[in-house]
């Protein structure tokens, strides 16, 4: 996969691959802290922590947060034509 600049260009097949379920975790640590962090530099990957994360971006980094809360919410809709399609819905 190579980077796109255009985002009206961007593939979801681009994104989908099979993750096993073991490879999720099914709840957060008690020490939010020491989640994995995977770092990819110049070709290469290591295993890292959360807390290493200041060591790994360069001094004139950006960073954003998202503290939008995650509702379960699927919405199934049907357009006139008969098509049908669903999307998931968020709160704040």
């Amino acid at each position: 996969m190579s980077a796109t600049p255009d985002p009206r260009l961007l593939s979801i097949f681009d994104y989908t691959y099979e993750l096993p379920a073991a490879r999720i975790a099914p709840e957060p640590l008690p020490n939010r802290d020491q989640s994995q962090l995977l770092v990819y530099r110049q070709g290469s990957l290591q295993d890292r922590r959360f807390t290493d994360l200041p060591t790994e971006l360069p001094a004139d980094a950006l960073l954003v947060f998202n503290n939008t809360k995650v509702v379960r919410a699927r919405l199934f809709c049907h357009k006139p034509t008969g098509a049908s399609w669903s999307c998931f819905a968020w709160s704040r």
